[in-house]
């Protein structure tokens, strides 16, 4: 038996109901997480009456979001600023994890660079005004970082109110290194999270603004990929691609892109400060307007004997959906690297977008192997590494190696509640029900709201043969999410095989109703041959 439900593609089509909580508007955009759209309300919430407009993020990878919901809360939580959008929640409908945003009528920042010129003072006053409500938001959040700042998740509301959205969805080191087109994550990330993978803080964050300031000034962006960074490519200063750049905003602009973290500024007040003198300068000069050129886009030619070579061949197969190519070429990168942790992470990473699960996996113990024999890792870095390892082995049904590496996850990682959960699978699929069951029993108390958790115990119940309480926590899935597809599902199948087909039916309507992706439309038909 599956241990999730694995729905499809989430198909946002405007017009239709999702579950009995929302109907859908039309569609916001589409992204490597997940899809976002403007829903209307159908029913009162904790915070919200029926008819409100929100906003909903649907994220593709439905395990990411389970992991969002366990671990982002309580920080979400202390986040209360005009320039931080709203999180009102999250839910689980229809077998699909759901995050309820606050609805922003305005614009990205990338669309407004992408549409508009900046071409005089003004213009450049706005967009510095814009990035001072950003550093007003990101000082209110403390200790926190958000961690995935550009033009993307920088939302200007039709009055000039700046909203930051999207906190931490790209932490995760296939995010960095799979590359896309365009200006992705990659290049608005600071160099000792994209190539280092270290902890994300609030100096990571000012690298990201201190891009975007670069952007608007030249045209253009330091660095296109991460490629260019390891090559060891220095930085065009923006003076030099627009002469026509205010001296004191280049000297912000460069302190902000320093290499080392230490070398940035100390705190955002410090940022500020120095942000407000070049404002003040733009202000009293009276000059012609200021032109932004077009930039030569710097061409990456690696030499032939380097590992970058390789890398880069890499990613042009991924950008062409080439896998076999793309990871043949990672290998070599590795290989002329001589095994370097970071060319074995950007393996795993390519393998994991490739869908090569056990190639995957070997990257992953090579790296772990790295690690155990001295090499300086990080805390959050070894516990990712862990946590790819322990979902490779559940994925390729090595029971035994999951539940040794979920273990070892547990004892260094701060998230120990997903430690747990993760844990408690691993046992189930190995067999041992009892453990699988005392674990998930002590999450549900940490978590006493989560449908997944009652789904996973009503499976745990019915493998160790309790029918009864397995039935309970069905359905006490199915109050919190009625349309849970994977309790309807289960309690259909379980009624059928009594005989009950008054209550069969009625559990198998409903998922034809609720099952937005099909699935398990097609699991009921297989029933019935």
């Amino acid at each position: 038996m599956s241990t999730t439900t694995q729905p499809g593609i989430f198909k946002w089509v405007e017009g239709e109901k999702l579950g009995d909580s929302f109907l859908l508007k039309e569609r916001l955009g589409k992204g490597t997480y997940g899809v976002v759209g403007k829903a209307m309300r159908l029913k009162d919430g904790p915070s919200l009456r029926e008819g409100d407009v929100v906003a909903l993020k649907v994220p593709f990878d439905q395990e990411i979001g389970w992991e969002n919901l366990i671990r982002e809360p309580e920080i979400l939580s202390q986040f209360s600023h005009e320039n931080i959008v709203k999180v009102y929640g999250y839910l689980s409908i229809s077998g699909f994890f759901v995050i309820e945003m606050e609805y922003v009528e305005g614009h990205s920042l990338a669309d407004i660079l992408n549409n508009q010129s900046f071409g005089n003072q003004q213009s450049l006053i706005t967009i510095i005004n814009w990035i001072k409500q950003i550093v007003h938001a990101l000082k209110s959040m403390g200790i926190y970082s958000h961690g995935d700042i550009k033009p993307q998740n920088i939302l200007i509301r039709d009055d000039g109110i700046v909203k930051l959205v999207d906190f931490g969805t790209s932490r995760r080191l296939e995010d960095v290194w799979v590359f896309t087109r365009g200006q992705g994550t990659e290049q608005y990330m600071a160099p000792e999270v994209a190539l280092d993978n270290k902890r994300i803080s609030t100096k990571s964050d000012l690298y990201s603004l201190g891009v975007i300031l670069y952007e608007v000034t030249t045209g253009d962006i330091p660095f296109h990929s991460n490629l260019e960074r390891l090559q060891g490519r220095s930085l065009t200063k923006p003076r030099e691609i627009n002469s026509s750049v205010p001296i004191h905003l280049e000297k912000v602009i460069l302190k902000c892109l320093e290499r080392d973290p230490d070398l940035r500024y100390g705190d955002w007040d410090a940022f500020l400060g120095d942000l407000e003198i070049a404002l003040e300068s733009i202000r009293q000069v009276d000059r012609e307007p200021v032109i932004v050129p077009e930039t030569q886009r710097y061409q990456f030619k690696p030499e032939p004997s380097s590992p970058l070579y390789y890398l880069d061949k890499a990613k042009k197969a991924l950008v062409d959906e080439d896998y076999n190519e793309a990871l043949k070429n990672a290998e070599a990168a590795v290989d002329a690297s001589e095994g370097h942790p970071n060319y074995l992470r950007m393996l795993a990473a390519v393998s994991l977008r490739s869908h090569y699960y056990s190639k995957a996996k070997d990257a992953f113990n090579r790296l772990l192997e790295k690690y155990d024999h001295g090499y300086p890792v990080e805390t959050e870095q070894l516990a990712y590494v862990l946590q790819k390892l322990g979902e490779l082995y559940i994925k390729l049904q090595e029971y035994d190696a999951a539940i040794q590496t979920w273990q070892r996850f547990f004892n260094v990682t701060e998230h120990k509640t997903l430690a747990k959960f993760k844990l408690s699978i691993a046992y189930g699929l190995d067999g041992d029900y009892n453990k699988s069951i005392e674990l998930l029993e002590e999450v549900r108390e940490e978590v006493p709201d989560s449908v997944v958790i009652y789904c996973k115990l009503g499976w745990a119940y019915a493998l160790a043969g309790d029918y009864q309480q397995s039935i309970s926590y069905y359905n006490q899935a199915l109050v919190i999410d009625p349309s849970d597809l994977f309790s309807l599902f289960e309690l259909g199948k379980y009624y059928r095989i009594k005989g009950d087909n008054r209550r069969t039916k009625k559990y198998f309507d409903r998922i034809e109703k609720n099952d937005r992706s099909g699935e398990y439309v097609i699991k009921v038909e297989e029933l019935y041959g």
